[in-house]
């Protein structure tokens, strides 16, 4: 293991474990698999059989074989049901034995059992108690880890966030913009506005982009979406900090990172995005928007309106883009009704003045697009009219096609018939 050898790994792991796994204590098993998950030494055969024989060989383990134990099986991302129901038993019956244990290794069972969505509430409520008289032995890493394990089983526990509250401003100088992330994320997820809390993971984030860093994607996509939709928290520091980053890191943003990031930013107190902001995000948007699953299409253009994006070649493409998704199928008519009321209110909306002579809002597009655009939602729509149960679907459409004057055309008569 310490060569980072992982062929020489196995072939000192394999005859240990497949031939000498009953005289191994608890620690030495869980050691030994620590390092295969590690250098992902992740042979089928041989894990199966130490996930069979856990059960048997793990006499009198203490806390910090558990952790090790779960940490393995969480790490190699193995979802083994003996092995697991092995550790878990195993380490209730410390709980409740009155067993202490230590501050890292909750973390560890926490983080494990959590990332292989193992849901022992009696465990969890256990090791959240217990998490509580250990907080001084836990480090930025274990406060981060049990945060995000109780956000990943979607368990609110307002005692335990209240008691990480004063480790985590302890430690905030040691939180790396990843697991500033990870914070804002799990705060998020599970509906907590500890403001002191939130306001140092946006300072802090702030303070690496006034160094010059900007937050990377898989920063910056759960700590917007945490603040600005779950959370609906202002924080001008995180308004700057996204100003200055996603321009320079929106063209190596993922799918995900897009549709959780542009969305939300009309939801951003304080942002102040300018046409150098807006250009690249919009453009990068335009180059995977018929990837995009129809809710994700939608809420970038409303993005891109609330947002007075005015480049008149992103709408051209951009509805042509629709029009071709559309196309394809697979449109929930409730975004089909979105969609068209949106670039309909976009034609219709009273002309803004920029520098000089120039429009600057709406922008100009080519006569009939958004008419040829409607069409194709009506075709798109109209064989699914009978199962269109929700009348506000068929009124966005009606309102749409009354401000297009396509009210009576034949395209919208499964309106009138519905």
């Amino acid at each position: 293991f310490a060569a980072r050898d992982s062929a020489l790994l196995l072939a000192a792991a394999e005859p240990l474990l497949a031939q000498h796994l009953h005289v191994l204590r608890p620690h030495e098993a869980a050691i030994v698999l620590n390092h295969c998950a590690q250098l992902k030494v992740l042979d089928p055969p041989l894990w199966q059989k130490v996930s069979d024989a856990l059960p048997e060989i793990l006499v009198d383990p203490t806390c910090v074989s558990l952790g090790l134990l779960a940490n393995a099986f969480g790490k190699a991302s193995l979802h083994h049901e003996t092995a697991l129901s092995a550790v878990v038993e195993a380490a209730l019956e410390l709980t409740t034995s009155g067993v202490a244990l230590e501050g890292r290794n909750i973390a560890m069972l926490a983080n494990a059992v959590s990332k292989l969505r193992v849901r022992n509430l009696a465990l969890m409520e256990s090791l959240a108690e217990q998490v509580l008289t250990r907080k001084p032995e836990l480090n930025a890493i274990d406060l981060m880890s049990v945060a995000n394990a109780y956000a990943r089983l979607s368990l609110r526990s307002e005692e335990l966030f209240a008691g990480l509250r004063g480790p985590i401003l302890e430690a905030a100088d040691s939180f790396s913009m990843q697991n500033l992330g990870t914070l804002a994320h799990a705060y998020g997820k599970l509906n907590i506005r500890d403001n002191p809390v939130l306001a140092m993971i946006a300072k802090k984030l702030k303070q690496e982009c006034d160094t010059g860093k900007p937050m990377e994607p898989d920063v910056m996509s759960p700590v917007v979406h945490a603040f600005a939709v779950r959370l609906e928290l202002p924080s001008l520091d995180l308004a700057r900090c996204v100003e200055f980053s996603l321009p320079r890191v929106v063209g190596s943003m993922k799918k995900y990172d897009i549709v959780l990031t542009v969305p939300a930013l009309p939801r951003l107190a304080g942002f102040q995005p300018g046409p150098a902001f807006l250009r690249p995000v919009f453009e990068r948007c335009l180059a995977l928007l018929e990837q995009l699953t129809c809710n994700a299409i939608v809420g970038v253009l409303e993005a891109a309106i609330e947002l007075q994006h005015n480049c008149d070649q992103f709408w051209l493409h951009a509805l042509q883009s629709c029009g071709r998704s559309l196309e394809r199928g697979g449109w929930d008519p409730k975004y089909m009704g979105q969609l068209g009321l949106l670039v309909m209110g976009m034609r219709s909306d009273m002309p803004t003045p920029g520098p000089g002579e120039m429009q600057r809002w709406p922008p100009k597009l080519p006569e009939g697009i958004e008419n040829s655009l409607l069409r194709s939602i009506a075709s798109c729509a109209s064989p699914k009219a009978e199962y269109i149960d929700d009348l506000r679907v068929l009124a966005d459409m009606a309102v749409a096609a009354r401000m297009a004057g396509m009210h009576d055309a034949t395209e919208f008569r499964f309106i009138h018939q519905r």
